[in-house]
């Protein structure tokens, strides 16, 4: 299965990002079904606009795969303190 259409469907304009296939970085790199990704598909959404302040927001968008299956997903961003997660690997 792979992804044929990636839709951004919400309207926030301090974030955009883009659908990227992991698979395709590198040209030797080849997503292989047994590895450590045995149930993951080589998909990962990456941002490439962040609002200037540390906010919460909400991405949606609609993602149709290689069998016509129309899926809608939503995310929230939650704040969170780099300080004290620094403090946790660090210890």
């Amino acid at each position: 299965m792979r992804i044929d259409k990636f839709e951004r469907i919400d309207t926030n304009a301090d974030v955009a990002y883009e659908l990227v296939d992991v698979s395709k970085l590198e040209p030797d790199n080849a997503w292989k079904a047994d590895s450590d990704y045995v149930d993951s598909l080589p998909y990962r959404v990456r941002f490439t606009k962040l609002p200037k302040q540390q906010a919460n927001f909400t991405i949606k968008f609609k993602t149709t795969d290689s069998f016509g299956t129309e899926k809608y997903l939503q995310f929230q961003s939650e704040r969170r303190n780099v300080q004290l997660l620094i403090s946790l690997i660090i210890d």
